[in-house]
C-alpha cells in the first residue's frame, strides 16, 4: 500500500461522458519546485525488483457517482507530464493480479537550429527559479488555463486539474460565456499561437 503522504489528488472531466473523476497519482510534479523521487534498482541481482506494490480497494463513497459501478484506470507516465487515464490509462478488472513491467528508453533531441527544435523544458524550468512547465503537454495546458481564466474566471480543456473548485460549471463549459469575453478572437488566437510554441521535449 503507498504512504497516504506521498499521494497526489487531481481530477480529470470526462468531455464524453460530462463527468469528472479522481486521480490517485505517486510521484507526479506537474506543478510545484520540488524534484520526483528517485529508486535506485540493482541490474546486477537476480530476481524481480518491485518499485511500487498497490493495492486497490474500492469503496463506495469515494465515487463521484456511487450509482455506476466501479471502475480503476491505470497509467505509468513521466512525472511532469499531465495525462488523461481514459485515453492513456489501461482498465483494470477487480479480483485480478497486475504485474507491470517497464522498459526504460532514452530519446534524445536537439534544440534550435535543428530540425527537431525541441524545448529543454528542465532547463527553462531551473533558470526561471522552479517555475513554468516541465514538460509540453503542461505548457499547453498553461496556454490553455490562462485563457479559460481569463475569459471564464474558471478553468476547462485541461488534461489534470489540480483544484476541483477551480473547474468551469456546466454552464461555463458549454461556452455560454463566450458572449462576457472581451475580444474573444484576440485571445483564441493568442491561445493558438502560445500552444503552438509548446515544442516536443529534448529529453
Amino acid at each position: 500500500m503507498f504512504p497516504y503522504h506521498n499521494r497526489n489528488i487531481t481530477f480529470v472531466y470526462d468531455e464524453t461522458l460530462h463527468f469528472t473523476v479522481k486521480c490517485q497519482s505517486i510521484n507526479l510534479y506537474i506543478d510545484g519546485q520540488s524534484e520526483p523521487r528517485a529508486h535506485k534498482i540493482s541490474l546486477t541481482e537476480r530476481g524481480t525488483s518491485y518499485v511500487y506494490r498497490f493495492i486497490l480497494n474500492l469503496e463506495k463513497e469515494e465515487l463521484f457517482y456511487p450509482w455506476l459501478s466501479h471502475q480503476v484506470f491505470f497509467a505509468v507516465h513521466s512525472p511532469f507530464v499531465p495525462i488523461n487515464p481514459f485515453l492513456d490509462g489501461r482498465a483494470m478488472k477487480p479480483g485480478y493480479l497486475y504485474n507491470v513491467n517497464i522498459r526504460l528508453e532514452k530519446e534524445l533531441l536537439l534544440p534550435h537550429p535543428y530540425q527537431t527544435n525541441c524545448t529543454d523544458y528542465e532547463a527553462m524550468w531551473k533558470k526561471n527559479n522552479k517555475t513554468g512547465p516541465r514538460s509540453q503537454q503542461k505548457c499547453r495546458d498553461m496556454c490553455t488555463k490562462n485563457y479559460s481564466k481569463f475569459c471564464f474566471g474558471c478553468e476547462k480543456g485541461l488534461t489534470m486539474y489540480e483544484n476541483i473548485e477551480d473547474l468551469c460549471s456546466p454552464l461555463e463549459r458549454c461556452g455560454r460565456h463566450h458572449c462576457y469575453c472581451k475580444d474573444l478572437h484576440v485571445l483564441l488566437k493568442n491561445k493558438g499561437e502560445c500552444i503552438d510554441n509548446c515544442k516536443e521535449e529534448c529529453l
